[in-house]
């Protein structure tokens, strides 16, 4: 006599066991974050950048005057809209000049593509990439 398989799912069983283990993983395996000043970012990374601009702007202003999270900058190309681009920080230097930093783990073709729209639509911009930097150890010569 053959029993019928039971199907557990979160749908239909309501004590399906929730911890940690269960929940979806991203795509890039990166966490979102809040940063000092209550901004979410979607790793942990861009968030740490946002605190090490936090205190440039308070410690030393001659560096960084002002900065502002995922500005939306749209790619038109001969007055048709292709895209929008949200850079992760606009930041305003002292003298008044801007530029564009992108905190960078993984760089997919899409950002590479939006990437050098943006550079060809905004010459006078300048696009920054800051690359992840991996936790590893740090050797003392």
């Amino acid at each position: 006599m053959m029993f019928p398989k039971k199907k557990w799912s979160k749908k239909k069983n309501p004590n399906w066991p929730i911890d940690e283990t269960t929940k979806k993983k991203t795509k890039y395996h990166s966490k979102t974050q809040k940063c000092s000043l209550g901004h979410i970012h979607h790793s942990t990374g861009e968030c740490g950048y946002c605190n090490n601009l936090l205190l440039q702007t308070k410690c030393t202003p001659r560096l960084v005057k002002s900065f502002k999270t995922q500005v939306k900058y749209s790619l038109k190309v001969n007055g048709k809209q292709i895209t929008n681009h949200f850079v992760d920080f606009e930041v305003i230097r002292p003298d008044g000049k801007l530029e564009i930093h992108e905190y960078k783990g993984f760089a997919t073709a899409v950002w590479a593509i939006k990437r050098k729209l943006f550079e060809a639509l905004y010459p006078d911009i300048p696009y920054l990439v800051i690359p992840h930097q991996p936790k590893g150890r740090i050797r003392i010569r």
